[in-house]
């Protein structure tokens, strides 16, 4: 996928710029066609005095036309307002990265200030209005914009679900071979070395098969070489998020790890009626001070010893639970399923052809 980041004009050597480099950076090495847009001749000209050769055709001086339709963005990731009032954006889907995006600044205490501070407002509103595709990181900033119903909130950390997978498919295939039976599909940010072990008996404990996911595609097959004839430890990258017929040979999802990016994954869950086991952080016990009958199916942080019992557990209070995870999933993330939808709307969008 080819995203152009755009590098804010008026914030260049400041922190933004930084962590829009950063940002972009860490898009290409996990396999996207990044290139970042620098607004000015000037600094074109420092980067390429300063920047390795190698690293040249990393920047691509967003005045020049010839160079930005040689590389044509499928869409633009941007922190800067101007840039999405650019004129060469008009007509490619826009994601604001989110820097400032609710502007609670205080407004400057002289006429003039307040003055500039409402023509920026009235700018942010025209930009974001001509944005054909426009993705905010909160359903807060579409109501202030006034936005209309065909933009898309999304947050920023869920763009990581449309990056490539490398052998994915050919994972996703062996998987398929071997759903028959229950599956309990266990989620986390783990190295394989530490966590294979507290994993290797599971499947003979609970009697059913083990899908493991994990968000690095790398470390998944680094897991997946471990597992090598296992056929009740299964390995995929939930990357792009987890396929209709591996969610519907699932029965329950455990996840003893804290990432926050599983998150996605038990709202996905608790929209599919499936149970979820959990770690005791973040809003799985804020859900179960609510629910404190469900309580018991929490566990310590990283603790996998009891696994088999609390599957069980979850298996027999499944209603309950999914019940309880529905109703906060629909309470604090208004939207789930998020990348799904993106891909699915990206598929829609008409992209110039002088950009294709």
């Amino acid at each position: 996928m080819k995203i152009a980041v755009a590098i804010p004009s008026r914030e260049i050597s400041g922190g933004v710029a930084l962590a829009q480099w950063t940002f972009a950076s860490s898009l290409r090495v996990r396999g996207h066609d990044v290139r970042c847009l620098v607004p000015t001749a000037r600094w074109m000209m420092l980067l390429h005095r300063f920047v390795p050769s190698k690293l040249r055709d990393f920047f691509v001086d967003m005045r020049a036309p010839a160079q930005a339709k040689v590389f044509g963005p499928q869409f633009v990731i941007t922190a800067d307002w101007y840039s999405l009032w650019h004129k060469r954006h008009v007509g490619i889907p826009v994601f604001h990265g989110g820097y400032g995006m609710t502007l609670r600044y205080a407004p400057p205490p002289s006429w003039l200030g307040r003055l500039k501070t409402s023509l920026l407002w009235w700018l942010q509103r025209k930009a974001a209005a001509r944005a054909p595709f426009f993705i905010a990181v909160s359903q807060e900033a579409l109501e202030m914009f006034g936005l209309p119903n065909g933009h898309v909130c999304l947050n920023a950390t869920d763009l990581d679900r449309l990056r490539p997978v490398s052998g994915q498919e050919k994972a996703d295939a062996k998987i398929r071979q071997n759903l028959e039976g229950d599956v309990v599909l266990i989620a986390g940010r783990w190295s394989p070395e530490k966590r294979l072990e507290s994993i290797w008996d599971l499947p003979q404990q609970m009697g059913r098969r083990l899908l493991v996911c994990i968000p690095d595609p790398a470390e998944a097959e680094r897991f997946a070489d471990l597992c090598v004839g296992r056929d009740d430890i299964l390995v995929r990258s939930y990357a792009k998020g987890i396929p209709d017929d591996i969610w519907s040979a699932t029965d329950c999802v455990y996840m003893p790890s804290r990432y926050e990016g599983c998150s996605m994954l038990w709202i996905e869950a608790a929209a599919r009626g499936i149970p979820v086991v959990g770690t005791k952080v973040g809003h799985l016990i804020d859900l179960a001070k609510q629910h404190p009958e469900l309580e018991d199916l929490l566990m310590p942080r990283d603790d996998l010893s009891c696994a088999a019992e609390k599957i069980e557990t979850a298996l027999a209070h499944g209603n309950a639970w999914c019940k309880a995870m529905r109703g906060y999933a629909e309470q604090h993330h208004s939207i789930h399923m998020l990348g799904a939808r993106l891909e699915a709307v990206l598929q829609k969008v008409k992209i110039p052809s002088q950009y294709k």
